[in-house]
């Protein structure tokens, strides 16, 4: 599998979601000079005309358009299965969804979803540790994306709708961290790539772990209120991961007559 040494490209986005144009560039620049710096401290002879160099330079340019999305992954070798990782894709109009189909009209999409409040809520952690909000209901009501992001059930529906089932596939976050050999090997023959070689030591490592912060009362009262419906909406896509994360945040409904 090939993928870019800058996992969120930002293509997709930058051209379909609105005010994405703003940043994207800048993100995309930032990431290339991590990448380029890490690099550099492993290879100091590396050189800034090498493959790898010309690679950087490209993704790092602020204008996008679908030639230079080819240009990025026809550094893939012969045979290698391209790949693209990019939460902010799942923000995607229709029309930015029908325009990845058209770039690959083969490609498989998989959508790994987290149950919703705790998806939202570790976003909002990470804004209020970078300063960007002191709550969970400022967060709600100055970030739209909070709640987009969590909003599995339309995202669904818009890959679904452009893609199909056999070329769209949904995944709990809870099945990838619980048996990420069992999650890998099913990719893999999905993909239609060979399943031995996966190393069980290396799929089981965590990368990036946040800081545990539990929301307060407040918090999580916010969070209960801003995404309740999507949890009857999802539901019809993910039935029994839905009825175990809704009942841990709402309580199981009973269902037995009263007498």
């Amino acid at each position: 599998i090939w993928v870019s040494p800058v996992k969120e490209l930002h293509f997709y986005n930058q051209l379909h979601v609105p005010g994405d144009a703003n940043w994207a560039p800048k993100r995309r620049r930032m990431a290339t000079d991590e990448v380029a710096d890490s690099l550099r401290h492993r290879d100091r002879e590396a050189s800034a005309d090498s493959e790898r160099g010309q690679l950087l330079r490209l993704i790092s340019s602020y204008d996008v358009s679908n030639d230079w999305y080819g240009a990025v992954f026809g550094h893939a070798r012969p045979g290698q299965v391209c790949a693209e990782i990019d939460p902010s894709y799942s923000l995607l109009p229709i029309e930015g969804v029908r325009h990845m189909k058209s770039l690959s009209p083969d490609a498989r999409v998989l959508l790994i979803a987290r149950d919703p409040i705790d998806r939202a809520w570790s976003q909002i952690r990470m804004l209020i540790r970078e300063g960007h909000c002191a709550d969970a209901a400022t967060a709600l009501a100055n970030r739209p994306d909070v709640v987009g992001f969590s909003t599995y059930s339309a995202v669904i529906d818009r890959y679904m709708t452009v893609f199909g089932e056999d070329q769209f596939r949904i995944r709990t976050y809870d099945s990838v961290a619980g048996k990420p050999q069992e999650f890998a090997s099913e990719l893999m023959a999905w993909l239609g790539l060979p399943v031995e070689g996966l190393d069980e030591a290396v799929l089981s490592h965590p990368l990036h772990v946040g800081q545990d912060m539990e929301p307060s009362d407040s918090d999580y009262a916010a969070l209960r209120a801003a995404l309740s419906q999507e949890y009857v909406a999802l539901a019809k896509y993910m039935p029994d991961a839905v009825e175990e994360w809704k009942n841990r945040h709402y309580g199981r409904v009973s269902t037995s007559p009263e007498y």
